[in-house]
């Protein structure tokens, strides 16, 4: 080592200055320069070899100043004479100096000590060193000649020490070596054992393990799938190698899956909870951790295990209330500690609480467990039993302890636990004390529980049998009895084994050989079996249940549960049939249901309701979506309000509204409905919606039948009015004129005169008859035509040329023109009397409605139709008279039909024969402007 070194090179230098100094000693030179070089040297190494010793002390250092100071003094008592053996007694100084640092033997202190003792007398005695100084350098010379030789085998004998400790050093090195690689070597087996082990445990765990464990890159693509996990979402682990994480996360779910990956590459690891799809679209609930793996240079990966937890999800709300009554126990639960001495006295008592000791803590110290419990013997010589018990056989010992003095009963579990001091003898005992008062509570109401889940069971409707693992019977009900026919009572049969049961029942069963193979491979598989029918020997149907009992992942037992279900069955073919016939009733009347859950926010259809909004079958409406049907205005402005009453305030509601179906149509509806409250909150509505469109129309109908009918009935009245006036006025001329005519003084020409009028009256006597019989030859469709070949121009020429001599055109300022634009040669086949009839009155009307201006009779040809206009510049009719202008007993100016005369059948009459034949007649007029009436005849013949 670098140490080694040093003291090999130190003492070769002191060697090199003792042999230098001699040879100047006994050559005598006194080479002045020489000295204090060589002083120099020899005080270097002696230096540094006191720097590098270990051991540095005060008691040390007085061989330095010593070894450093003789030379100076020494010269300077003996001069240059004695220069030169000062260097050499330096030098023997050095190298006996260094020689004590380094191998602190008494030997070498005593001859150091002795040289030093010898130079300070000749520096102390100058009468021997002034009388005799020659003397002194040859005694000083001849002295270092001798101890050259003790100095040479001093310097043999440290090199060889030096040597044999370097060789043990080595040797000493090389089996440390030694053991330490064996040692390497055995720990390297046993790492590289463990390793394997550990890697083979590792791919049993995966391979074997339920839950789902997986490596994947930075990037999120799937490295690794262990195959028990892949299963569990329906997939083999090499259907999603290689793919990214990300396909099999719902779309809600990807932010959160972007925020993991970059989690995971921060901060290492990742624990949460994720939805992972199955393969057949199906969701399950993993918990997961994730921790991300960097191997040497290798690319980081991240490796993560899953729990399925999706059963476990839906118990948490009930495990969480469950965790909290625990954990409330827990909490209520105080500890007291004791601590007894040698002669089983209460030593020490710590209390969170003193108030729940019936005496204080400090009135315990000192007492006996007879003493502190003299207010219940027994339980005191029952707790000295037990404590005695427990110094003997060094075993833990509970006793519980009921505390009578508190108000309320509180109960305490005492856990005495041996002290060993004095060797391995038991000879004191500490105690813990536990309130378990609400443990015994909960004792106490788990065992009325089971009373009560006992009492349940045997009121049961359903036989219940509980077994074993060995199928040995824990609980049986007296329906189970019943059911199978089985004599004993429950208690009778606790603890029989089941397991030939089967075999001794089957004869019940309708398939007695199928009985015991289906009941062992139940037991076999140990899988849940819910609602499996059974048919017994004598006509009964059972409905079986098998549940096996597991605690810690080990088959406890299992429970069995038959209800007979022959009445249910029947109840249920006979409400399938209810449901048919209801159904049925329900699409005749076109009634449906519809239902709106305010929880989960989904609306729900009957297929009547979705027919009648005439969507799709697989049509999926939405909160928003079901009001939109509702027709813009009053009727989506009351479902609005009803449902928003109802979800408020709970009141139900029955509207008639108006719908648009998804096709356009508009309907009418019948909306039913009413709201369900839970703790005072709306959780759904929910009512009927009934097609009411036909009831609707028919209403409608009825509406205007009765609207009719009271016009009718109001035209009535005003028909006998205007008739009872128009048949009135004639014949009260007729009767005037008749008796003006029977005076015998009347001339000739008044009495002709007279008789005019009378005939004129009759005349229009006539016409109203004719009138009333036409229409109502109309009406009843009894009316008859009789058409024949007529010239249309001659016809109307001959037509106009008799309304033109019309009496009431004298009293009026008015113009009555023809415009004949017909071709002679056309004719038509056609009634004549009723043609003439529909001008007669058309003309008529308009002149009678028509005070001064123009009466214009228009006839023209229009294609194969002939075209006939009547105009007038009279005083029109307003445009909400033109609707009902030509119905019967309907006039325009009503309040001028007194006046004007006629009762209101001219324009009906006319409007019905053009009709018989085929034709149409068009109104155009404004009031104040006059009127236009226009009607076709079909049915031309060119006479060419």
């Amino acid at each position: 080592s670098a140490k080694n070194l040093m003291v090999y090179l130190a003492v070769l230098m002191s060697v090199g200055g003792l042999i230098w100094g001699s040879i100047l000693s006994y050559l005598h030179l006194f080479i002045s320069a020489l000295i204090p070089f060589s002083y120099i040297l020899l005080s270097s190494i002696n230096i540094l070899l006191f720097s590098v010793h270990k051991h540095f002390s005060s008691a040390r250092l007085y061989q330095i100043v010593i070894s450093m100071l003789l030379p100076f003094l020494l010269q300077w008592q003996l001069g240059g004479y004695a220069a030169s053996g000062c260097v050499m007694i330096w030098a023997v100084l050095g190298l006996f100096g260094s020689i004590i640092l380094l191998y602190d033997g008494f030997v070498y202190q005593c001859l150091f000590l002795f040289l030093a003792l010898t130079l300070i007398w000749f520096w102390l005695d100058p009468y021997f060193i002034s009388q005799k100084p020659e003397l002194i350098t040859t005694n000083i010379s001849m002295a270092l000649l001798g101890l050259n030789l003790t100095l040479v085998i001093s310097i043999l004998f440290i090199l060889a020490k030096l040597k044999a400790d370097k060789d043990i050093f080595v040797q000493n090195e090389l089996v440390k070596l030694n053991k330490i690689r064996e040692a390497n070597l055995v720990s390297e087996k046993k790492i590289k054992s463990q390793l394997l082990d550990s890697e083979n445990r590792y791919r049993n765990l995966v391979e074997q393990s339920k839950v789902l464990i997986c490596t994947h890159d930075l990037e999120g693509n799937l490295l690794t799938v262990n195959r028990p996990g892949a299963a569990i979402i329906g997939y083999e682990p090499e259907e999603i190698q290689k793919k990214n994480i990300s396909i099999l996360l719902p779309t809600e779910f990807h932010p959160d899956y972007q925020f993991y990956l970059e989690h995971i590459k921060e901060h290492k690891t990742f624990e949460g909870f994720m939805t992972i799809m199955t393969k057949l679209g199906g969701k399950r609930i993993f918990f997961f951790k994730n921790t991300l793996i960097q191997e040497g240079a290798a690319e980081p990966y991240v490796l993560g295990c899953a729990q399925d937890v999706t059963e476990w999800r839906k118990l948490e709300f009930k495990q969480k209330q469950i965790q909290d009554e625990l954990q409330m126990i827990i909490s209520s639960m105080d500890d007291f500690v004791v601590e007894f001495d040698e002669r089983a006295c209460f030593k020490n008592l710590w209390c969170r609480d003193e108030r729940k000791l019936f005496m204080p803590v400090s009135s315990f110290i000192g007492k006996t467990i007879a003493a502190a419990f003299a207010h219940a013997p027994e339980f005191a010589t029952e707790a000295q039993r037990l404590y005695d018990e427990v110094l003997t056989t060094g075993e833990i010992r509970t006793i519980e302890i009921e505390d009578i003095f508190s108000d309320t009963p509180r109960f305490y579990l005492a856990r005495l636990n041996p002290i060993k001091e004095k060797g391995s003898k038991n000879i004191r005992c500490t105690a813990l004390i536990t309130d378990i008062t609400s443990r015994k509570l909960t004792e106490k109401a788990l065992h009325d529980s089971f009373q009560t889940q006992t009492v349940l069971v045997e009121n049961l409707e359903g036989g219940v049998l509980v077994e074993d693992e060995s199928r040995h019977i824990q609980l049986v009900n007296e329906r189970f009895c019943e059911l199978f026919n089985i004599p004993e009572k429950p208690a009778q049969l606790m603890y029989v084994d089941c397991s030939q049961t089967a075999e001794h029942v089957k004869y019940l069963f309708k398939n007695p050989e199928e009985f015991p193979v289906r009941i062992n491979k139940i037991l076999s598989e140990k899988v849940k079996v819910l609602n499996e029918q059974i048919c017994m020997a004598d006509g009964r149907i059972l409905e079986r249940d098998f549940i096996p009992i597991r605690s810690d992942g080990k088959n406890k037992g299992q429970l069995w549960h038959y209800r007979e279900i022959t009445k249910r069955l029947d109840a249920e073919a006979e409400l399938t049939r209810t449901k048919e016939i209801l159904q049925q009733t329900s699409s005749i009347s076109r009634v449906g249901g519809w239902e709106v859950d305010l929880i989960v926010g989904k609306v729900y259809w009957s297929d009547i309701t979705r027919a009648i909004h005439e969507v799709d079958p697989d049509f999926q409406p939405q909160l928003g979506t079901g009001v939109d049907f509702y027709k813009q205005g009053n009727s989506r402005e009351q479902i609005a309000k009803a449902i928003y009453e109802s979800t408020q305030f709970g009141r139900p509601f029955d509207l008639q509204l108006q719908l648009t179906t998804a096709k356009g149509n508009e309907t009418w509806v019948r909306a039913i409905g009413q709201a369900e409250f839970r703790n005072g909150k709306c959780v759904r509505i929910y009512g009927t919606f009934q097609d009411i469109n036909f009831q609707k129309r028919f209403e409608e109908s009825l509406r205007i039948a009765k609207e009719e009918a009271e016009r009718a009935n109001r035209l009535k009245t005003i028909f006998l009015g205007n008739l009872s006036h128009e048949v009135r006025t004639p014949l009260q001329g007729i009767q005037g004129f008749a008796e003006i005519l029977e005076n015998v003084n009347l001339s000739e020409s008044k009495r002709t005169e007279y008789l005019d009028i009378i005939k004129k009256r009759a005349i229009d006597l006539q016409n109203i008859i004719d009138s009333l019989l036409d229409m109502a030859s109309l009406e009843t469709g009894e009316i008859k035509s009789f058409p024949v070949l007529i010239n249309v121009y001659d016809f109307f020429q001959s037509t106009f040329l008799s309304l033109s001599e019309d009496l009431s055109l004298k009293s009026k300022a008015i113009e009555v023109k023809l415009e004949n634009h017909v071709s002679p040669k056309v004719e038509i086949a056609i009634d004549v009397i009723h043609l003439k009839q529909v001008v007669s009155n058309l003309m008529k009307n308009s002149i009678k409605f028509t005070n001064q201006g123009t009466v214009k009779l228009i006839v023209e040809e229009d294609g194969e139709r002939i075209a006939v206009t009547v105009t007038d510049t009279g005083i029109g009719i307003p445009k909400e008279q033109q609707a009902y202008i030509f119905e019967p007993f309907r006039q325009a100016h009503e309040g001028l039909s007194r006046s004007k005369g006629g009762i209101g059948l001219g324009l009906s009459i006319c409007k019905k024969l053009i009709e018989l034949w085929g034709g149409t007649i068009e109104l155009t007029s404004a009031s104040g402007r006059g009127s236009s009436f226009r009607f076709f005849i079909p049915r031309i013949i060119d006479r060419e």
